[in-house]
């Protein structure tokens, strides 16, 4: 019914096979879906699994705008998942990845 906590709920579920059957494609679905209402721990965990590689193909910018915006949100923690990434990271990527979070923060605003 478009509740994004409920959405996360699921997608956790989904990820980790918790009472109904594993699916990652599934859970990357409804965690964009709470991503994209500014629900923050859709947002660090879609971003997590762009970083890994799990339930979509590998994006390390796409993973570090998701995450980018938690940080915009007010979540200081995922600064040092954004740092981490920064070492592996080029400046060009580095760059595109915030232009393309600065794109995300203003379509779906910053994780709470």
């Amino acid at each position: 019914q478009g509740d994004p906590y409920a959405q996360y709920n699921l997608a956790k579920m989904l990820e980790a096979g918790q009472g109904i059957p594993q699916d990652d494609v599934a859970a990357i679905g409804w965690y964009r879906r709470a991503a994209e209402q500014g629900q923050a721990n859709a947002q660090f965990s879609l971003g997590e699994m762009y970083l890994d590689g799990v339930g979509v193909e590998q994006d390390v910018v796409v993973a570090y705008a998701w995450i980018y915006l938690v940080v915009k949100g007010g979540v200081e923690a995922a600064g040092s998942v954004l740092e981490d990434m920064e070492l592996e990271l080029g400046s060009e990527q580095i760059e595109q990845a915030r232009r393309l979070g600065e794109d995300y923060l203003r379509q779906y605003g910053g994780g709470e």
